[in-house]
């Protein structure tokens, strides 16, 4: 493949590979968005000109974005440099020598038990049922299942049977089974009656749990993200977004007995260390680890 060494035209067949593998349109506009911020903020025309010196000072520069965002920023940038040295456009790795924000030092924010039962049984000021039903059922698939929103919104009544959920291939590429807890299974069959009103029908297997207004399309991610936030604001809830709720699951879990590996297991993650960042153990969980030791007392 022979490619013209800028910096536009690269990314223009960058996200063309992306698009190709089934990324979302969320996903590949928001790559586009941080590598675009890069390029303007380090003026880079000439990929050949691309050097460690470039991403150190656009680290430097980004004041304004959180720990977390920048932290995505370089996660996306470094992606592009290295699909960059793949297709030799860049003959050396310009990331060798960059530090980026160490992720265990960005603040995960979860909630408590007794949040958690607030905002599940909480009635938004919504005129239509089926919109209260449908985010109440996705919160649900969040907080006791531990689903990714993209999980949630690509489930089809076939995924779903009396004690379990099948999610289809995500991040790792891998399709998982997740055990189907009563009150989750509640939620979606309080969901079931107004998804048949919005239908007009009576659901099929290969219909989307959530569909969109076109029912052959599932419903966008971001829908359910400024809904949950619009409710979290409500209930003065600091910090916390709809990727909230999977941190608060594997927290919550963890405090009351799972281990490490079946946890990794139910969030799907390939790698241990992905799943041990979202654990959270308050001082409190540490001083009682401490107070295991069989001298300690």
């Amino acid at each position: 493949m022979q490619l013209t060494p800028s910096p536009q035209a690269a990314l223009t067949e960058f996200l063309a590979v992306l698009r190709r593998q089934n990324k979302s349109h969320y996903t590949t506009t928001k790559y586009a968005q941080c590598i675009n911020a890069f390029l303007r903020a380090t003026e880079l025309t000439d990929l050949s000109a691309w050097q460690d010196t470039h991403v150190n000072t656009y680290l430097d520069a980004r004041h304004d974005l959180s720990p977390h965002a920048l932290h995505t920023h370089i996660i996306v940038i470094r992606m592009f440099a290295h699909w960059c040295l793949r297709h030799k456009l860049l003959t050396s790795d310009p990331f060798l020598d960059v530090q980026p924000p160490r992720f265990n030092d960005i603040p995960i924010y979860t909630l408590s038990i007794d949040q958690l039962n607030q905002l599940l049984d909480y009635t938004p000021d919504v005129t239509n049922q089926y919109t209260y039903m449908r985010h109440r059922c996705a919160w649900h698939l969040m907080a006791l299942a531990g689903l990714r929103i993209s999980e949630v919104v690509n489930l089809k009544l076939a995924d779903i049977t009396a004690t379990e959920l099948r999610i289809a291939p995500s991040k790792n590429g891998a399709t998982r089974t997740v055990p189907l807890v009563p009150r989750c299974k509640r939620a979606i069959d309080d969901l079931l009656p107004t998804l048949r009103w919005f239908l007009r029908r009576a659901p099929l297997p290969h219909d989307w749990l959530f569909p969109s207004n076109d029912p052959a399309n599932h419903m966008n991610k971001m829908t359910i993200s400024t809904f949950f936030t619009h409710v979290a604001r409500k209930l003065n809830y600091v910090n916390i977004t709809a990727h909230s709720l999977r941190h608060t699951y594997a927290t919550l879990i963890l405090q009351h007995g799972a281990n490490t590996p079946h946890i990794q297991k139910l969030l799907g993650h390939k790698h241990l260390n992905t799943t041990q960042r979202y654990l959270h153990l308050s001082t409190t969980d540490i001083q009682a680890a401490a107070n295991l030791h069989p001298l300690a007392q």
